[in-house]
């Protein structure tokens, strides 16, 4: 639950969130910043989450999968449609004193609370705010079967090319290196 990790300061984190609620589409109230990172087993999202008034944090809940109970704290949900089809989906959402659950969605609304993916949660507070670190192990999720054009197809949509889908990731920006990590974390490795 900490950034002490030099790659946090290598890599640029996402930021600039819009609001669902109260005020769809408007600029988030408070700023977070996310990272997307992976390595040969796992992937890693962190957040940065300010907050104006932490004192006003409702935080109270330890127990895993109590879903009711995490959905009335402050909660980060992180969703990952690994088939990209829009209607399912691996969930995982946890508080900032590592309340945490998880489920399977499908056909868009099909909530299998019951599934429990392997995975693990670390939290920490700074002045102002929490963070969240989550590692995902890439056997805990499925994914389809894809043809490589499939996948050169679906990277070109995030700008990168042609045969920059095998330049080396050492010789990309922070930038490309952040795009790259975000495009690759829903497909096999």
């Amino acid at each position: 639950g900490n950034l002490d990790d030099p790659i946090y300061t290598e890599v640029r984190p996402i930021s600039g969130f819009t609001q669902i609620e109260p005020r769809r589409g408007e600029p988030a109230t408070s700023p977070v910043e996310v990272w997307f990172l992976y390595d040969q087993r796992n992937f890693y999202i962190t957040t940065k989450v300010y907050e104006d008034h932490p004192e006003r944090m409702v935080v109270n809940e330890l127990r895993r999968d109590a879903a009711v109970n995490l959905s009335n704290n402050e909660l980060i949900t992180v969703s990952l449609d690994t088939f990209r089809d829009r209607r399912s989906a691996f969930n995982f959402f946890a508080n900032p004193i590592g309340g945490r659950g998880e489920a399977q969605t499908s056909n868009e609304s099909q909530y299998n609370g019951d599934w429990n993916g392997v995975w693990k949660v670390a939290t920490g507070r700074f002045e102002g705010g929490w963070i969240l670190e989550i590692e995902v192990p890439f056997r805990t999720l499925r994914y389809p079967a894809t043809r490589e054009q499939e996948l050169r197809n679906f990277l070109g949509g995030f700008n990168f090319p042609g045969d920059m889908v095998t330049t080396p990731v050492a010789t990309f920006s922070g930038g490309e290196k952040a795009r790259v990590a975000l495009a690759l974390i829903v497909w096999e490795r």
